[in-house]
C-alpha cells in the first residue's frame, strides 16, 4: 500500500528489484532507473515518494511492536497477580484435576538488601567505551585537535 501514486514501473523497481517492460520486455533493475523514459523530476519525486511511503511503513511497524510490548508486559503482569492469588489461595497445598496440576517445589534465591556493603569481588562490573561525538565536536569545533577524528561537513537530503 502505497500513500501517494507512484508511477507503477519504478514502485516495481523498488519493491521487486526488477521491472518488465511488457511492450518490448526489457528488464529494469535499480541500476538501470536512469534508463526508463520518464521525466527525471518525475523519477525524482517518485523515488522521494517511495522513501516516504517506506518511512511511514516503518513507523507504522515501530509502533505496532510498541504496543505489542505494552501488551505482553500487561500479560507479564495479570500471570503474576493471579500467581499471588493461586499461592494465597492454595497456602502450601497441592491441587490436581483432569486438566490442570498445581504443586510447588523448592528453591533458592539471593536477596539483596543492601549493595553497598558487598565486596567489590562479588560484583560484577559492566563497561563500555566508545568516543563521545559530541565531546569530540565541541573539542574540534573550538580549534583543538582529536587524533583519527575530523569535523565533515555534509549535506543530508530532508524528504517532507
Amino acid at each position: 500500500m502505497t500513500l501517494w501514486q507512484i508511477d507503477e514501473r519504478i514502485n516495481k523497481i523498488l519493491e521487486n528489484d526488477f521491472y518488465i517492460d511488457e511492450e518490448t520486455g526489457e528488464v529494469f533493475l535499480p541500476e538501470n532507473l536512469d534508463e526508463l523514459e520518464i521525466e527525471r523530476t518525475e523519477k525524482i519525486e517518485n523515488i522521494a515518494l517511495y522513501i516516504k511511503n517506506l518511512k511511514s511503513e516503518a513507523d507504522a511497524i515501530k509502533c505496532e511492536i510498541d504496543n505489542l510490548k505494552k501488551r505482553v508486559e500487561t500479560k507479564k503482569n495479570k500471570v503474576e497477580r493471579l500467581t499471588e492469588y493461586l499461592e494465597n489461595a492454595l497456602n502450601g497445598e497441592k491441587l490436581e484435576t483432569s486438566k490442570v496440576a498445581l504443586s510447588y517445589r523448592k528453591s533458592t534465591s539471593v536477596k539483596i538488601e543492601n549493595e553497598e556493603v558487598i565486596p567489590d569481588e562479588l560484583m560484577t562490573i559492566k563497561t563500555e567505551k566508545k568516543p563521545n561525538k559530541t565531546a569530540i565536536a565541541k573539542l574540534l569545533k573550538s580549534g583543538g585537535l582529536v587524533v583519527g577524528c575530523e569535523l565533515v561537513e555534509k549535506q543530508n537530503l530532508q524528504i517532507k
